[in-house]
């Protein structure tokens, strides 16, 4: 236990050291006087990722941008940029749409958000919950588009297959926009689609956390491949010559976020052991995982989604046994009974071994996810536990019954419009329990801003119970 603190300490101080670092050697560019708060800008950049059509309407895009040259309004003199800035944009009905690669000269005010904190509220033209950055608030008469194709091949073509996917998942279930919204979130990483409502909902549950590309998706693709490669006799050394471009490619597809990224990598590192005939291991994928994102991007430390993501697994790598064990003794049979038990009453113990199983990973990533909950958005979500317990299983087969009308859809429509309406009635009973749950009397708190200490202080202690149930085994 002592060296994997000291592991993730290492990993944790590089990181941080590396991006000031990195932030230092960037604060005095000449784009800096350029990217100030409500400065008009025009800018010419590169779309570098895959354009969400938000959930304010038809024509309205985010997309991230990368800078090439830049000019405050009503100048004449170019400067060259290389910051990044997020686009909200409303295009006009004869404007083209916006893709990745493409080279567009926009004109629009510069904003910033520095992420969530109580009480606070996103600038004017910010609708939803936006990632902190600097946004570019886009005229739709000043774009203008220069050129195409400036991007990888290979990730234009994953975000065209991300593109088909949206519309065989939405294949005989238009009129049902909310339940679509919802499946575009949940298989394909679209959250900007989510309304308003239906987001208020997750948060105030505490369960928005399954809209984040993360382990459970990479999980279930890696489930569906390895069925299919099984059923193929193929030999399991070699599964991952077949999963690894399968999974990299679905990440690419889905916006490569770190908790995407971060399970992709554990899922290369998992079969990436096999191949070499070697076990597996939990804490080691992760902290590489870790080593491998702050490498490519060392800002990521200070990331709100990055530290979710490897905190919350640590915590379940650390807590689920703990909490699973002596709930998993109550559903064990009588060894010493004579007389086989009944079939009913095996397939009861099966459900409740399942039910204690699914309540222990509830309980542990709510108790690792809290104080930071509390401490960067000031809301306490005391129904967080309960509403795990109805969400991961709803959403298993969500996501099961998506992939599912991917693959089979592909080859017979009518079977993949089936599985779709199969999800319509999922995703209907799912927002009816989280609409419930969310309107329970405290069920979320807002609180002050959760001080430092005090979440060092709760780790500290559960790494204490962590310690001491481990010397007492």
């Amino acid at each position: 236990m002592t060296a994997l603190v000291c592991l993730y300490g290492a990993v944790a101080g590089m990181g941080c050291a590396n991006a000031r670092l990195s932030v230092w050697r960037g604060a005095h560019g000449a784009e800096d006087a350029l990217l100030g708060a409500g400065t008009r800008l025009e800018c010419v950049g590169r779309v570098v990722g895959e354009p969400d059509e938000t959930a304010s309407g038809a024509g309205a895009w985010r997309f991230p941008l990368r800078l090439e040259a830049a000019r405050a309004a009503g100048t004449t003199g170019w400067q060259g940029a290389a910051g990044r800035l997020t686009v909200r944009w409303r295009g006009r009905p004869c404007d083209p749409t916006p893709r990745y690669g493409q080279r567009w000269l926009l004109r629009g005010r510069v904003t910033a958000w520095g992420g969530p904190a109580p009480g606070a509220r996103p600038p004017a033209g910010l609708r939803g919950p936006p990632e902190r950055g600097d946004y570019l608030l886009a005229d739709g008469p000043g774009a203008v588009l220069l050129e195409e194709g400036r991007g990888s091949r290979v990730v234009a073509g994953c975000f065209a297959a991300r593109r088909y996917a949206a519309a065989r998942l939405a294949d005989g279930i238009e009129p049902f926009r909310t339940h679509v919204a919802l499946l575009h979130a949940l298989l394909l990483g679209y959250r900007h689609r989510l309304p308003a409502a239906v987001r208020e909902d997750f948060i105030a549950t505490g369960t928005l956390h399954i809209f984040a590309i993360s382990g459970l998706h990479v999980g279930i693709i890696v489930l569906l491949i390895t069925f299919v490669l099984n059923a193929g006799k193929i030999p399991r050394v070699y599964w991952g010559l077949f999963l690894f471009p399968l999974v990299v490619g679905y990440t690419l597809a889905t916006g490569a976020r770190p908790s995407a990224v971060r399970a992709c990598v554990m899922a290369l590192v998992y079969f990436a052991a096999v191949l070499l005939d070697r076990k597996p291991d939990m804490p080691a994928a992760l902290a590489l995982s870790a080593v491998l994102i702050l490498a490519v991007a060392p800002a990521q430390v200070f990331d709100v989604g990055f530290i979710f993501s490897f905190v919350v697994v640590a915590g379940l790598v650390c807590l689920y046994p703990r909490i699973e064990r002596p709930l998993r003794r109550l559903w064990q049979a009588d060894p010493l009974r004579v007389e086989p038990e009944k079939k009913r009453v095996r397939l009861l113990r099966r459900a409740g071994r399942y039910v204690a199983s699914l309540f222990a990973v509830s309980c542990s990533a709510w108790l690792v996810s809290a104080p930071l909950t509390a401490y960067f958005f000031g809301r306490l979500s005391l129904s967080a536990p309960v509403g795990n317990l109805v969400v991961v299983p709803l959403a298993f087969l969500v996501v099961l019954g998506g992939c599912l009308s991917l693959v089979f859809g592909a080859l017979v429509p009518i079977l993949g419009q089936l599985f779709n309406h199969a999800n319509v009635v999922l995703i209907s009973l799912l927002l009816r329990i989280m609409a419930a749950l969310a309107r329970v009397p405290c069920g979320s708190v807002e609180i002050e801003r959760f001080p430092f200490a005090g979440v060092l202080l709760w780790y500290v202690a559960l790494g204490a119970v962590v310690c001491g149930t481990r010397n007492r085994k």
